[in-house]
């Protein structure tokens, strides 16, 4: 460029070099904030759909007492209660992360139907969100699944009564 403009060896520069590198690590900065950001939202996120899962938890497990108490009275064991208990809070659990995955592939659809942004949803991101919907659905429900597997049919049925 100094020879097309004849700028001699000590004189300032008259023109600029635009490098992509400098808009990308910008760019890169940007998403590196965006991803944390995200990540913080979606932590907050869990606990709260913890916290409701568990909530959901106790109601059935409150309500059942009875239930609970016949089939500890006709032989059911605490694992076959915490088993089954469990199985309710995990698929409590999947229903929601299911409802969450149809908006978000209706929501890919039309972006990259009506938007210049071209969005992929991945097989991995999806096994992800069924396994954590999973994981989620354990850690909510153990606590009231446990407490409805030790309980003593006598004075559960007292209580209730």
């Amino acid at each position: 460029m100094r020879l097309i403009r004849k700028i001699r060896p000590f004189e300032e520069n008259n023109f600029a070099l635009n490098r992509a590198s400098f808009l990308i690590s910008r760019f890169e900065n940007i998403f590196k904030i965006v991803n944390t950001t995200g990540l913080i939202i979606g932590c907050f996120s869990i606990i709260v759909g913890i916290l409701g899962v568990a909530n959901i938890m106790f109601v059935p497990v409150k309500e059942k007492t009875k239930l609970i108490d016949i089939q500890k009275a006709i032989g059911a064991g605490n694992y076959f209660i915490l088993l089954q208990y469990l199985l309710e809070s995990i698929i409590l659990s999947l229903m929601g992360g299911l409802i969450c995955l149809f908006f978000v592939i209706i929501g890919v659809f039309y972006l990259n139907k009506y938007s210049e942004i071209e969005v992929t949803l991945y097989f991995n991101n999806i096994v992800f969100l069924v396994i954590l919907s999973i994981i989620i659905g354990v850690i909510a429900g153990f606590l009231p699944v446990y407490k409805a597997s030790k309980m003593n049919p006598i004075e559960a049925f007292n209580s209730v009564a």
